[in-house]
């Protein structure tokens, strides 16, 4: 009988046995994008984040009605997942659980042991402080090192970020690959979380923005291990 127990329990804790991520802030965000030189898109976002840990983010934005968030996580380290879920649950929930049918293998081409060269393409470059309403923001950005012909014709925009300086354990916001790898490499710039990232093309004018309150939230996302990508084993289908 005890042999019995025993077996159930191993069994129910190999299928049931999770990955966790943590979320310990959202970033409320208003995001503006030109389409031409008079005309914009506007709409409000949210990224569900980890201070000590910028790996991994959820991304929520309207979905198919005003009703829903369509959600997509990213972990850097090889997992992502898309699904729905209403706003109102989304708000309540401590824990957004997802199934295996909605995670996949997330293929960062800027990881180094994929492709190395990718992440030599860029560097970051710190500015000077930033003064908005007498309070300093560091200001830093990501850009490319290709020519200027290369950036016109591949539309490579350059990043910058305006950063709070109150929380110096706050790590790098890394909502793309390219700035997580960058800054795994030369940790060249200060902590703290964004309170503006903007975008500029090749001439230098600005293509689109991103305005960002920080709120504290303890929330987090489920994945079952059989299909946790990040685990080299399961990457290579080992």
């Amino acid at each position: 009988m005890k042999k019995i127990i025993f077996l159930y329990l191993l069994t129910s804790s190999i299928l049931f046995a999770q990955k966790k991520y943590h979320f310990d802030y959202a970033f409320g965000v208003k995001q503006s994008y030109k389409i031409n030189k008079i005309d914009e898109i506007s709409f409000n976002s949210i990224f569900l984040v980890n201070s000590k840990n910028n790996s991994y983010h959820l991304y929520a934005q309207d979905g198919k009605d005003s009703l829903n968030f369509s959600m997509h996580f990213i972990d850097h380290n090889g997992v992502s997942f898309n699904s729905q879920m209403s706003k109102v649950n989304f708000y309540k929930a401590e824990t957004i659980s997802n199934s295996c049918n909605e995670v996949f293998r997330y293929l960062n081409p800027y990881r180094r042991n994929i492709n190395q060269e990718k992440s030599k393409q860029y560097n970051f470059i710190n500015y000077s402080d930033t003064i908005i309403n007498d309070t300093s923001y560091y200001h830093y950005a990501l850009k490319s090192n290709r020519k200027l012909k290369y950036q016109k014709r591949k539309k490579i925009v350059t990043i910058h970020y305006i950063v709070e300086k109150s929380d110096s354990n706050f790590l790098p916001f890394a909502n793309f690959s390219s700035i997580y790898e960058i800054w795994k490499i030369s940790k060249t710039i200060p902590n703290g979380n964004p309170k503006i990232i903007y975008y500029t093309d090749f001439k230098g004018e600005e293509t689109g923005k991103m305005e960002i309150t920080k709120i504290k939230v303890d929330k987090y996302a489920t994945i079952p291990e059989e299909c946790d990508y990040s685990n080299p084993k399961i990457w290579d289908g080992k």
